[in-house]
């Protein structure tokens, strides 16, 4: 087979995956900037093997976020868009509805969000309503939930939050592990399908048997309904000066482990953070 032939078939089943991010100059955005830009550089070395490529490009919202995205949808021709900037989130879900590509909210935890239920969307970041009922599982005692801390690890969280730290010298905060896995989500579903189709990435990630590793010790999956990942959260307990912060995930992974029915379907055991009123979109289905 030729060099120009084996060029070719390359490119067709592993093709660049062209990420755009939209920016923000505060300490949210600048660690999922700094997530993603991790995030990128481990897909760029995976997608490498299978002859393709992923390409994150950066554009600051400059106080118009669906211009940026005009801007890396014209200029550079993206397939994923990621907001860095909570407020940004509302405009660039929008943005990539009307122009069918795939925006993976990292930011925002407004139920509003979600419960405008726009199928190009789908939410990495918890909800509000999720924080609230981790929180309230824990208990009454001071504490604060978090999606990520840099003290995790166990499931091969020590080895993210490592990397992270050799990187930048400093600790993976929950916007950061957002930004990391957005880029793996998206560089994962890319190489899958074999294909950087907006379309096609879609259904892989709406499918019911699609789950990724967040180094969470659960297969992390969107829920179908309003495509919110399916994750634990962690509670970090008040310490006295000087001492550690403790950590507990909720729902704990103890919950498969201990009970056949949750070892069997951990999406189910996951559910426990949806509240009732979580939205139900027309794309679900009854």
């Amino acid at each position: 087979m030729s060099a120009l032939v084996t060029a070719v078939l390359s490119a067709q089943t592993a093709p660049t995956l062209r990420v755009g991010l939209v920016t923000r100059g505060n300490s949210l955005a600048a660690s999922i900037a700094r997530g993603a830009r991790l995030g990128a550089a481990e897909a760029k070395q995976t997608a490498s093997l299978f002859g393709g490529d992923v390409v994150l490009f950066e554009e600051p919202a400059a106080g118009d976020p669906a211009r940026a995205a005009e801007k890396l949808l014209a200029n550079r021709k993206v397939q994923i868009l990621i907001g860095s900037g909570t407020e940004d989130a509302p405009a660039l879900s929008r943005f990539a509805e009307s122009h069918r590509l795939i925006f993976l909210n990292v930011a925002s935890r407004a139920p509003s969000l979600r419960s405008a239920c726009r199928r190009y969307t789908f939410h990495v970041e918890a909800g509000d309503s999720m924080y609230a009922i981790a929180a309230k599982r824990v208990g009454p005692a001071p504490a604060t939930t978090v999606l990520w801390a840099p003290t995790l690890e166990r499931y091969g969280a020590s080895q993210i939050n490592d990397r992270y730290r050799a990187r930048y010298d400093a600790g993976m905060d929950g916007g950061a592990w957002a930004g990391w896995l957005a880029m793996k989500i998206a560089s994962e579903a890319a190489l899958r399908v074999r294909s950087v189709n907006p379309t096609a990435i879609l259904s892989y990630l709406e499918s019911p048997k699609t789950n990724f590793d967040g180094h969470k010790g659960w297969p992390l999956s969107f829920r179908q309904s309003d495509h919110q990942l399916r994750q634990p959260l962690y509670v970090l307990s008040t310490a006295s000066p000087g001492a550690r912060r403790g950590v507990r995930d909720v729902p704990e992974l103890s919950s498969i482990a201990g009970g056949a029915a949750a070892a069997s379907n951990p999406d189910q055991a996951l559910d426990a953070l949806v509240p009732r009123s979580a939205p139900r979109c027309s794309w679900a289905g009854e």
